[in-house]
């Protein structure tokens, strides 16, 4: 709190006259910025910081990692050995009889329950290699366009498409999944686009279009 003083050292202060001094202002005591004392990041000892120089060159340092760093694969020990056995293991399954809809349905569920055991995200690609297919010939399945296939299979086949879809926007929505792959997949598999449509409209200043009969009749009526 600065001073208040009711003299002025020039001797021109007006009687009633509060001065302050602005020394009591431009003073203030200088507080020295706190610096963290220890950091630690993950995987690593934690290390004593004394300066805040030491301190901002910690955080440049481990600055969050750019976007190209993101979507780089960071495939951990022993994942390219369990996805590799989780689709042997659908090639070694039968066909199942596609006219059979309860055939259909039981190896829809053998597959979501092979991905669960796996720890698999399920999708169109691995469902149709699950039916000893692919995904186009899964695609020409649930859309009809293969009379072998009946009604009550495609419908079961459909109920798969729509859960797999209904996934794969929750790992959208909840960041479980590259947005890019996500992106990709779902405009593939699952019928979605992205497109800006235009719609022109045709201007007609003279009015609507006449026939030529009723444009000669018009002429013929007026004054020569």
């Amino acid at each position: 709190m600065p001073k208040m003083s009711r003299t002025d050292p020039s001797g021109s202060q007006k009687s009633g006259q509060t001065v302050i001094d602005m020394k009591d202002w431009t003073e203030a005591p200088k507080v020295p910025p706190k610096v963290p004392s220890k950091v630690q990041y993950a995987g690593q000892k934690s290390r004593e910081i004394s300066t805040v120089e030491e301190a901002a060159k910690e955080v440049v340092k481990h600055k969050r990692p750019g976007r190209s760093e993101l979507n780089v694969p960071h495939p951990e020990p022993g994942e390219n050995t369990r996805y590799m056995r989780h689709s042997l293991t659908m090639m070694e399954w039968k066909k199942p009889d596609m006219k059979d809809p309860a055939a259909v349905k039981d190896r829809v569920m053998q597959y979501f329950e092979l991905c669960g055991q796996n720890d698999m995200k399920p999708s169109i690609e691995g469902l149709g290699v699950a039916f000893g297919t692919n995904r186009k010939v899964l695609w020409k399945w649930v859309n009809g366009l293969v009379q072998s296939v009946p009604p009550e299979s495609r419908e079961v086949l459909q109920i798969a498409y729509d859960t797999i879809n209904a996934q794969m926007a929750d790992y959208m929505q909840n960041g479980k999944i590259n947005p890019v792959a996500g992106i990709f997949l779902m405009k593939n598999n699952m019928g979605y686009e992205d497109k800006t449509e235009m719609v022109l409209t045709p201007n007609t200043p003279l009015g609507e279009e006449q026939r030529p009969e009723v444009i000669a009749e018009r002429y013929a009526e007026l004054p020569e």
